[in-house]
């Protein structure tokens, strides 16, 4: 059997499970929100998620700015200044990425961990997991039952 890292975290609602990856994915991602260039923004995000980001909104970047300083063909130039709410999906809450929610849950892992500990919540527009309070340390000792490895750490997008 593999063994996986995983990492809880307690966000806005409640404790959230995921695979370490995705957790240091997510923290790449609050990272480079704080950017306050479109460059700077595209320069601290993980290669990976630069990538997806660029190739499915090729039109988001423009290396270069007319003549007034704007972007050409309604892009962000990369020294023009950063804000989260042009991203997309960002307004919508579907970008970074929330690993609670429905659609983004990890791995089989942690889908079945939210069955056996967790709770599920319905909001505006999302349905989405929770752990209980009281069992965090019941995952623990599943997960590694399961050979697999916990730890806790500070919610991603939270102000290092």
């Amino acid at each position: 059997m593999k063994t996986s890292r995983y990492v809880i975290y307690e966000d806005h609602i409640g404790w959230v499970l995921t695979t370490l990856a995705d957790y240091e994915l997510l923290e790449g991602i609050h990272r480079a929100i704080r950017a306050s260039t479109w460059g700077d923004f595209l320069a601290a995000l993980p290669k990976a998620e630069r990538d997806r980001l660029l190739h499915e909104h090729p039109d988001l970047v423009s290396e270069s700015s007319n003549e007034m300083g704007e972007a050409t063909e309604r892009r962000f130039s990369v020294d023009a200044p950063f804000d989260p709410n042009d991203l997309p999906g960002f307004c919508d809450g579907d970008y970074p990425p929330w690993p609670a929610q429905d659609s983004q849950v990890s791995d089989a892992v942690c889908r079945e961990a939210y069955t056996l500990y967790g709770k599920r919540g319905i909001g505006f527009i999302h349905s989405f997991h929770h752990l209980h309070d009281d069992k965090l340390d019941d995952v623990q000792s599943w997960l590694e039952s399961l050979g697999h490895t916990l730890e806790r750490r500070d919610d991603p997008g939270a102000r290092s």
